[in-house]
């Protein structure tokens, strides 16, 4: 099957669940490493991820390159670094001002690319996005441009912009800023860049009392076509410090309103995920990274919320194996889940040993693979079915030596050991087909 027909397999199968009852995940190992410190002393500041599978290109923020550095997943090898130039904070002394963090990348009606990168704004506490409009390669730059999410309502400090998603119904983009107290999910214009919507998590008019750190991972989900945010906690106490479990937020991307929210102690993991994380999965289907760490028996878990389950109210499945996860990603061809654990897994195991978790596609554990220290950024190309894991400088277990080439920092390219099942079918390929076109049709008619 040639690399498009996946990827429009792939579309498919995301927006109607078709390969959900996937087989068992395959076994996984370490291919290579990718050193990425070229014109550094070190490769240390870095956030989150994302793939392209039309291009099989990796997008990864860095901020000690004050860019987004580029990956050939065909080649393994670093090509192009995008945005030196277009205002990134760098490595600030404080997590809360840095840049770039969150990322993602959409591929418009017209075959161009939305890169979208959050930021704080140079030696200030000013967060924004960064737009990149490429060119179908996904590299060539046709224009840069810097968004606000500063308003009036915005808190002071604003902080940084870190999780960042477009809309290609309502042509919007979703920022959330979990570095400002409250937090605060800003919808912006995609046209224009005016601010559509600013929710301050501020326990107000039905919304969560999300304070310090109280807005993580967002996603675009193609099934119901509505935002979906990772809130950490969905309560704080006077002083601002979050209590209980966290959830998810469903947010209506042309009006910025909050639609529902999935309260993950409600709907029976009390006090124990406090996401980060959030990928879509088979159909509708996400999978949550919690960000809960400390002993074995109190460290969290990994969630799978199904938004249309139980009336409408949300179902979830849940795995104890694996926690402490900022980032996770998913496989629509393999129909396997991965998340970057750096804290605490799995189960029987020491606390803060990071791993690779693996995930079959109805949530079940299937392998961990150790890690690095910190390691929390994780992205998979669908088409080589290749799982890169940013490696940061300080490594500190397992031994450096346990990685070649990866003691001024790297990525390192985890694959399966046999090959990936791939549905033949020719009506399986045939709805593929046509639900992919479809999609595209309707993100020319919608704008």
């Amino acid at each position: 099957m040639t690399a498009t027909a996946r990827l429009l397999l792939a579309t498919t199968m995301l927006a109607t669940g078709i390969g959900a009852t996937a087989t068992a995940a395959p076994m996984y190992s370490l291919v290579t490493t990718i050193p990425i410190n070229q014109g550094l002393v070190k490769f240390s500041g870095y956030d989150n991820s994302t793939v392209d599978p039309s291009t099989q290109l990796y997008y990864l923020t860095d901020r000690s390159a004050n860019a987004i550095d580029v990956i050939s997943t065909k080649t393994n090898t670093l090509i192009e670094r995008i945005g030196q130039t277009a205002g990134f904070g760098g490595v600030s002394t404080s997590n809360d001002t840095a840049g770039p963090n969150g990322i993602s990348i959409t591929t418009l009606s017209d075959g161009t690319k939305l890169l979208l990168a959050g930021n704080t704004a140079p030696n200030s506490t000013v967060g924004n996005v960064i737009a990149f409009n490429l060119a179908s390669d996904g590299l060539t730059v046709n224009m840069t441009r810097t968004l606000t999410t500063a308003n009036a309502l915005t808190p002071t400090p604003a902080n940084r912009v870190d999780g960042v998603v477009y809309s290609p119904v309502a042509n919007s983009i979703l920022a959330a800023n979990n570095a400002s107290t409250p937090g605060v999910i800003t919808t912006l214009s995609n046209a224009d860049g005016h601010i559509i919507n600013t929710l301050l998590l501020n326990g107000t008019g039905g919304l969560p009392n999300g304070q310090g750190n109280g807005v993580e991972g967002p996603i675009y989900n193609t099934l119901t076509k509505t935002f979906f945010v990772a809130i950490p906690n969905l309560t704080s106490d006077s002083t601002g410090a979050g209590t209980g479990g966290g959830g998810v937020v469903e947010i209506d991307p042309a009006s910025g309103n909050l639609l529902r929210t999935f309260d993950f102690d409600a709907l029976g993991a009390s006090g124990a995920c406090n996401p980060n994380g959030v990928v879509q999965g088979a159909g509708g289907v996400i999978g949550v990274a919690c960000g809960t760490s400390g002993t074995t028996s109190a460290r969290g878990l990994t969630l799978f919320l199904d938004p249309a389950g139980n009336g409408g109210k949300g179902l979830i499945t849940t795995s104890d194996a694996v926690a402490g996860a900022d980032q996770i990603a998913f496989d629509p061809i393999a129909g396997v889940y991965f998340e970057a654990a750096r804290f605490a897994l799995p189960s029987g195991a020491a606390d803060a040993t990071p791993v690779l978790g693996i995930f079959n596609s109805d949530g079940s554990f299937s392998q961990s693979i150790p890690i690095t220290f910190n390691d929390h950024s994780v992205a998979v190309d669908p088409v080589t079915h290749e799982v890169l894991v940013a490696f940061g400088a300080s490594i500190k277990s397992p031994s450096p030596s346990t990685f070649p080439g990866c003691s001024l920092g790297c990525v390192a390219v985890f694959a399966p050991a046999t090959a990936v099942p791939e549905p033949t079918s020719i009506a399986l390929m045939m709805t593929g087909l046509i639900g992919a076109a479809g999609a595209v049709g309707r993100g020319r008619r919608r704008g």
